[in-house]
């Protein structure tokens, strides 16, 4: 199965360091025995306790390989500040991020450790030979993961992978229906069962519609029910992220929607 980049690249911002790492994903997949595997491109975007902007550049959720939470670093040899500073925002990514999915217990092994390895790694091109103590590991060839990912060996079911990725998109906070309870495989409540867990979590066009950096007009289409105005809920939200002293007008023509919005 080809690797699924979230959301694909176009329109968003340009990352060359990210976007030859999904390249090199892309082209060294069975060699790295990733697995099913999806690949989160300038996202999430998180805020600090400072109200900081912190966004990843690269998140790797692998069948095989757990997470990898990638940094880069524009630091050349010997601009010790500047890789200190980009491994000290990663460990910050790191943190927010394994804070929203400790909460839930299908993720736990305990109170304190996730059932998975996720591991954090700053993609530094233009530095040679760093000899301080960093966070997270450096590496500047992409030769070096095969080294990293042979030494993790950690299969992750479809279920949890499923989770991990609605926490990450967001589509976790989703209202949804009570499954339907003693229901046989293959059977209607079955069916309908696996129908509204699909409706509830984001395909990869909704994700696109609502992570896509537009300046422009943007339209968004579909049938009623498909989750248009969850996605421009979604929209709004990022935007206030991104710019959060800015007037934001969100419109739409029914009171119910209003709590669904909210």
């Amino acid at each position: 199965m080809p690797i699924q980049v979230i959301p694909d690249r176009s329109g968003l911002r340009e990352n060359s360091f990210a976007s030859d790492l999904i390249s090199y994903f892309e082209d060294n997949e069975s060699s790295l025995c990733l697995g099913n595997c999806y690949v989160f491109y300038d996202f999430p975007i998180l805020t600090n306790e400072d109200n900081t902007l912190l966004r990843a550049s690269v998140l790797l959720i692998s069948e095989n390989k757990g997470l990898t939470l990638f940094g880069t670093t524009l630091a050349r040899t010997g601009d010790v500040e500047s890789i200190d500073t980009d491994d000290e925002i990663l460990d910050e990514l790191y943190s927010l991020i394994y804070s929203k999915l400790i909460k839930y217990r299908e993720l736990r092994e305990n109170r304190k450790e996730l059932s998975f390895s996720f591991e954090t790694i700053l993609y530094a091109p233009g530095f040679d030979n760093y000899t301080g103590d960093l966070l997270s590991l450096a590496i500047n060839r992409f030769g070096e993961l095969k080294a990293v990912y042979k030494k993790i060996d950690n299969t992750i079911n479809s279920n949890t992978i499923n989770k991990i990725i609605s926490i990450v998109d967001g589509s976790v906070v989703l209202p949804r229906p009570k499954l339907r309870k003693n229901v046989t495989s293959g059977s209607k409540g079955d069916l309908v069962n696996k129908l509204e867990a699909e409706i509830t979590t984001f395909d990869n066009k909704q994700r696109h519609g609502y992570m896509q950096h537009n300046t422009g007009v943007q339209r968004i289409r579909g049938l009623a029910g498909s989750g248009k105005t969850v996605i421009l809920a979604m929209k709004a939200a990022l935007a206030h992220l991104e710019n959060p002293n800015a007037t934001i007008l969100l419109t739409f023509y029914t009171k119910s929607l209003y709590q669904l919005v909210q």
